[in-house]
């Protein structure tokens, strides 16, 4: 198999793969999740840029929070990889990072959820003791 015959079934399959994260995928990833997602495809857009371009210069400068001024050059599939990891960490990625907040909020509604379904169980000595009429209404009204 040829280098061009490999490129084009390579960038088909990446093409096909990200038409279907945006398509059927979520909008938002856990950041475990979404730095997996990041590699894979910043490792695999550097496959692709390595065997369609052969070469490649990347030449940018931006600022880092605990860095400051940051300047990358880059060449080749390695730039390509440089390119897809900063796009994908950035504010512009097209798969947005859950944060911790929003995943709280989703634990706690689904934990909610459950003790709505499957109320706790009554210890003898609360199953003993007689129920007022709330109670009882709150019973019939479950069941």
């Amino acid at each position: 198999m040829s280098k061009k015959q490999l490129s084009l079934i390579l960038g088909a399959i990446f093409v096909i793969f990200l038409l279907g994260i945006f398509l059927w995928g979520p909008r938002e990833l856990p950041p475990y999740k979404h730095n997996i997602l990041t590699l894979f495809c910043a490792l695999f857009a550097a496959l692709c840029g390595y065997l369609f371009l052969g070469s490649m210069d990347l030449q940018t400068t931006f600022d880092l929070p605990e860095m400051g001024a940051t300047t990358i050059e880059a060449g080749g599939g390695f730039a390509m990889f440089a390119f897809v990891m900063l796009w994908w960490n950035s504010r512009f990625s097209p798969v947005g990072q859950i944060t911790k907040e929003k995943l709280r909020e989703r634990d706690i509604a689904s934990q909610n959820e459950y003790v709505e379904k499957f109320p706790p169980v009554q210890t003898k000595e609360e199953a003993d003791t007689p129920l007022s009429k709330d109670q009882k209404d709150e019973n019939e009204r479950l069941i």
